[in-house]
């Protein structure tokens, strides 16, 4: 019987501790565009990653949702896309280096998309590979 009251204290207490505490959900449409003329891709052969290949000229949308804070802010997301190195074809690779989670080269940064709020809880971000990305990309080895 004793361990029952303390269960139930411990029930009580956790359920009383978490009052007041709110998740929102928080959606994000992210927009990759590819502007060069080089085929986009991440990992060569690869099924999971391959929804995120882009032909020369193509966009594609990403529809995401997750839970976040009270009042979100564009700065607060992490990148969808989170590449180690961005294939430009068959020959040209661009090694991404990131600073936290939040931020690093090419589309590993959030700083590196356009941003705009839709609604409270909705954003869009935009990345556009251009030729000053296909630029610092070295030969693959």
């Amino acid at each position: 019987m004793r361990y029952l009251i303390i269960g139930g204290s411990l029930i009580l207490l956790l359920t009383l501790n978490n009052c007041g505490q709110t998740d929102y959900s928080v959606k994000s449409r992210w927009i990759y565009i590819n502007e060069t003329g080089h085929k986009i891709f991440y990992f060569r052969d690869s099924t999971e990653w391959s929804k995120y290949n882009l032909n020369p000229g193509e966009t594609k949308i990403f529809e995401e949702e997750s839970e976040g804070g009270k009042n979100p802010k564009a700065k607060d997301f992490i990148p969808l896309l989170r590449p180690f190195i961005v294939y430009y074809g068959d020959l040209l690779c661009d090694t991404l280096f990131i600073t936290s989670s939040r931020e690093g080269e090419g589309p590993r940064g959030i700083s590196n998309y356009t941003s705009r709020k839709l609604e409270d809880y909705y954003f869009e971000f935009t990345y556009r590979f251009n030729q000053a990305d296909v630029d610092k990309a070295d030969t693959c080895k």
